[in-house]
């Protein structure tokens, strides 16, 4: 600073409101030079200017057309000789495939161990790195030259394996995913490495606003002797405590065939995938349960739970409860989340009207039923300007008050009926748009024309029905809030 900045030549460059000049840094005290200055030639000399004229009336907003027929892919089904299920459908819009396989387990396995927490989590991270014949690195540049990639994460219920690769290099991708399943080296250096990460992560998340929310409000939903209400990265606590043979051992116990699923999206054919299939028979067939605690903490009345967190620019909101709801496709929950459309799911929806375009103190505010086999919950959530806390508050309970009491209004139906149905024909067109529909009906056991199902369901949708759910599952008298 001493020998570049300090009292050198410098150029100053106000830019300030039109009609403030006062507010420039300082009187100009230079001019620039127009001494052989010639104006480009633009090649406007000679045009004359036409002023197009509308054919319509641009003051007005084009209505909505009718929703389009939703064509959801087709799909076919297998049993492997080891029993586990394969779902596919043929993409040939591109020359690749995604290959996704789903072994049984994941954090619902830590509930044996709640001082374990976060083990399935470092288990899959393991399973990133080195195998019996490969370094990470090693496998990573093979990947590279295919033009490959894997991934391993955990799930609620799962250890997940996905590849992504193109379909002329599929047999040598999935020999390299056969290494990434079969032979996991699990070594000491890669461990204590991944375990420091995660550790420091966990440290991180306790400075942020919406980390912390959303953990107090999973814990006040479930319990601390429920997975479900610890971190998934688990606690440093509980990560301090595992150990590589905690891996080694989860590895050897848990990671078979059993309700395993396969979902395959690409350029392949129905009759080719199964011979490419065949490594994982080589999967252990080891039956075993996943270990289900209580599902949830019925909330008996309305609580306020303050976190201070010094500093935080706003206050991140998560209101609702657990519920007895869980994932079905045509039944009382997807009832439930068409019945919360129009207060908090879209963007027109009643809260984020309020709380953003009308108020202007958040971003955006959103509410919500999430659903899956084990657990279920109403949930609004936002980050709000801090000074306006309290307002804000007082703005959502009146909002979800009133779509109890009063009812959806007959615009707002027709607006959902137009808004779904419109957008629900764009939501099968990518890869990975059909792996995840096609996943769902393995999953779940759906029936091929679900969709269909559900359409009917939204076009025939009464206010009376939508009034009946909202009352049943929107009371704000038992509320977990959590304002951080």
């Amino acid at each position: 600073y001493e020998k570049y900045l300090k009292g050198k030549n410098r150029l100053v460059v106000s830019a300030v409101p039109k009609g403030q000049e006062s507010m420039k840094a300082g009187e100009d005290n230079y001019t620039i030079s127009t001494d052989g200055y010639v104006a480009p030639d633009y090649g406007y000399k000679g045009l004359k200017y036409t002023k197009a004229k509308d054919n319509f009336d641009r003051k007005t907003m084009p209505g909505a057309g009718k929703n389009p027929v939703v064509n959801v892919p087709p799909f076919w089904k297998k049993k492997l000789a080891n029993g586990m299920n394969v779902i596919g459908t043929e993409n040939t819009e591109l020359p690749t495939a995604n290959i996704t396989v789903a072994l049984k387990g994941g954090r619902l396995m830590e509930n044996n161990d709640l001082s374990k927490a976060g083990l399935t989590n470092l288990v899959a991270a393991m399973l990133n790195e080195d195998t019996k014949n490969y370094t990470s690195e090693q496998i990573s540049l093979e990947l590279e030259k295919l033009g490959s990639s894997i991934n391993v994460y955990n799930t609620t219920d799962a250890i997940v394996f996905s590849l992504n690769t193109l379909t002329r290099n599929m047999d040598k991708s999935l020999a390299l995913l056969e290494e990434r399943i079969l032979r996991p080296q699990f070594n000491e250096d890669d461990f204590t490495r991944l375990k420091k990460q995660v550790t420091e992560s966990i440290k991180n998340s306790r400075t942020s606003a919406a980390s912390v929310a959303s953990n107090v409000y999973a814990a006040l939903n479930y319990g601390s002797d429920n997975i479900l209400g610890i971190p998934g990265s688990g606690t440093q606590e509980s990560i301090a405590s595992i150990t590589l043979d905690d891996i080694k051992n989860y590895y050897n116990k848990y990671i078979s065939s059993d309700d395993g699923r396969v979902v395959v999206v690409g350029d392949v054919k129905e009759q080719q995938i199964a011979p490419k299939l065949a490594f994982l028979q080589k999967l252990p067939s080891t039956k075993f349960a996943l270990p289900l605690k209580q599902d949830f903490i019925p909330v008996e009345k309305t609580r306020i739970y303050l976190v201070d967190i010094p500093n935080a620019a706003q206050t991140e909101f998560r209101i609702g409860n657990a519920s007895p709801l869980r994932y079905d496709a045509t039944g009382e929950y997807y009832l439930a989340t068409l019945a919360n459309y129009n207060l908090g799911s879209s963007f027109n929806s009643r809260l984020n009207i309020n709380l953003r375009e009308d108020k202007g103190w958040t971003y955006g505010a959103r509410s919500g039923f999430n659903a899956d086999k084990y657990s279920g919950a109403f949930t609004f959530s936002s980050g709000i300007r801090r000074n306006a806390t309290d307002s804000a508050l007082s703005e959502i309970m009146r909002e979800i008050t009133e779509y109890v009491n009063n009812g959806i209004r007959p615009d707002e139906i027709s607006f959902m009926q137009s808004s779904i149905g419109q957008s629900d024909a764009r939501n099968y067109e990518t890869a990975g748009q059909k792996s995840a529909f096609i996943a769902r009906i393995l999953q779940y056991d759906l029936p091929a024309d679900f969709v269909a199902r559900q359409i009917n369901i939204l076009n025939s949708l009464q206010k009376t029905e939508i009034d009946r759910i909202s009352k049943k599952h929107l009371d704000v008298n038992k509320m977990n809030i959590v304002l951080v």
